[in-house]
């Protein structure tokens, strides 16, 4: 269904649904447009106007909830959009609910995470994650059980961002992997240290900053800062293979 936009002596369109909805979400229409799609028989409002389709009734229902239990949280995450393309801003309703047992936690965070296969020394490929934006829900939090929070979460991918096809990122660091964009969700606290993801995101860290500091060493031993600081740029963001259980793979097609 194409839908047309008037705002002011500006002729917008014609637009899909999704397009309209997203404008919406993001600011770029205020609401008190006018709108019009065949069938209708004058100007509406373009707030109201997606409320006009055919089976707009069930429009909320073809987006579907994803629920993830994240050492002792449940996330529930709500999509605002039908389908994401490059260069869309995107945005995610994010309830978090206690499980069965209190949950004290030092921060609870989701973030947007993209993984991209390069080719690194001796021709081999390699993966390589990185958040690309991250949102604090809570710090120093203790949840009793049944207790929930509802929070937003709204970022923007870049213009040029690679393709996802909404299946899990595989591979690893020696073998290659699949590139893609996730959300991921986290839970820190002393469940998470204790297991093997959480022994692992500490060793990673501490490899990842050990690498850092040692070209930084380099660098002024050389009389070359650059060598350093490249490094750093190059590594700012990345982070080891998430745990996929905590993660909702994005569908990213082409603008």
């Amino acid at each position: 269904m194409e839908i047309h936009v008037q705002r002011g002596e500006e002729r917008i369109g014609p637009l899909s649904p999704e397009q309209v909805r997203e404008s919406l979400s993001n600011g770029n229409f205020q609401g008190n447009e006018l709108a019009w799609h065949s069938g209708l028989s004058d100007w509406v409002s373009v707030s109201t106007v997606l409320d006009t389709l055919p089976n707009a009734g069930n429009t909320t229902a073809q987006i579907q909830q994803h629920t993830f239990n994240v050492t002792g949280c449940i996330f529930t995450i709500q999509p605002r959009q039908t389908e994401i393309r490059q260069g869309d801003t995107i945005g995610f309703d994010v309830t978090v609910t206690c499980g069965e047992k209190r949950v004290i936690a030092d921060e609870i965070y989701i973030s947007l995470m993209e993984s991209r296969t390069g080719r690194g020394g001796g021709g081999h490929s390699s993966v390589k994650h990185y958040n690309r934006d991250k949102k604090i829900l809570a710090s120093n939090i203790t949840m009793e059980a049944g207790e929930s929070h509802s929070f937003e979460f709204k970022t923007k991918l870049p213009d040029d961002c690679v393709l996802s096809d909404g299946q899990q990122i595989t591979g690893n660091p020696f073998t290659g992997a699949t590139d893609g964009w996730c959300l991921y969700m986290h839970v820190e606290n002393d469940e998470h240290r204790a297991s093997a993801h959480g022994k692992a995101d500490a060793v990673g860290k501490s490899v990842i900053g050990g690498i850092g500091r040692f070209m930084e060493a380099i660098g002024k031993l050389v009389g070359n800062d650059r060598i350093g600081g490249g490094i750093g740029e190059k590594m700012e963001g990345m982070v080891l293979r998430r745990d996929p259980r905590n993660c909702f793979f994005l569908t990213i097609k082409s603008r």
